[in-house]
């Protein structure tokens, strides 16, 4: 992205508009909808879309979009049934835009991968884009576990391609994006509430320690934490480390300060925390 794009005042104040009205908005059924509706201002294309796939199932558990028009759209189906769209798992591998993100927050210009005739002899492009109408691409990946990427797309069928301006401004809003994102979710699903003692034996859990391990750190015996780790389930409902580190820990990575987590926490690596592996019972 060249580093002579720049933002105007009408800009920064368009960002934090935005950003006020999501945050007083209802959480919609993935982001809010004033979230997409004001994307599509910022940003005018053909359609705005948020969308998660499962890549071991081919599946997409969740899509989100506005069109120019102002229709919204939104679809929610089982991950584990593939999609219509049977071209676009077929050919997705081969093509370095659908590659999974290597970071949140890494924005994706198609134009920037190929040029226009390489484009054209894609085959997922020729036989899938080109047919939807996509001439223009460019998308900003936010924060998933491995093998489910979840990003927010953009596309044109027409006039210029994404500017530098416009790039720039999704590198500045994905981060808040994210925490609107997952303010939205806590919102839907409620965050169970731990004791700040068992959000100490989570962080310990997601960075791999066993039971014995975390009790000599935190000076205690080994059936307290089992102790901690029950009551955790208890109130997360779910029945193991993993699954407690897979929901809790968004809200440690995200949203920190505004949940009451402790400090330690925010520095877990998302992808650590969410694994399918994190730790062994003692």
């Amino acid at each position: 992205m060249s580093t002579s794009a720049s933002l105007t005042d009408r800009d920064l104040r368009a960002l934090v508009a935005l950003l006020d009205d999501a945050r007083a908005d209802e959480p919609g059924p993935a982001m809010p909808w004033t979230v997409m509706d004001g994307l599509m201002n910022l940003v005018p294309c053909k359609e705005v879309g948020f969308c998660e796939l499962d890549l071991p199932h081919r599946g997409r558990p969740v899509g989100q979009c506005v069109l120019d028009g102002g229709e919204r759209d939104f679809e929610s189906g089982d991950a584990y049934d593939p999609t219509p769209d049977e071209a676009y798992w077929t050919l997705s591998p081969g093509f370095r835009g659908c590659a999974e993100p290597e970071y949140p927050g890494q924005l994706l210009h198609l134009s920037e991968i190929y040029s226009p005739r390489e484009l054209r002899r894609q085959p997922l492009f020729a036989e899938v884009f080109a047919p939807w109408g996509v001439k223009y691409l460019m998308s900003i990946a936010l924060r998933s576990r491995p093998g489910h990427p979840r990003r927010l797309l953009f596309w044109r069928n027409s006039g210029p391609d994404f500017s530098d301006r416009e790039k720039l401004l999704m590198k500045l809003l994905w981060p808040h994006l994210e925490e609107v994102y997952w303010e939205a979710e806590r919102r839907r699903q409620g965050t169970p509430r731990l004791t700040p003692r068992e959000w100490q034996v989570l962080d310990l859990v997601a960075q791999g320690h066993g039971n014995a391990e975390i009790a000599r750190m935190l000076v205690t015996s080994v059936s307290t934490v089992r102790k901690h780790l029950e009551n955790i389930f208890e109130r997360t409902g779910v029945h193991s480390r993993s699954a407690a580190v897979a929901l809790m820990m968004p809200w440690a990575a995200i949203g920190a300060v505004r949940l009451g987590i402790p400090p330690t926490l925010r520095s877990i690596p998302f992808h650590q925390a969410t694994g399918n592996d994190v730790g062994t019972p003692a």
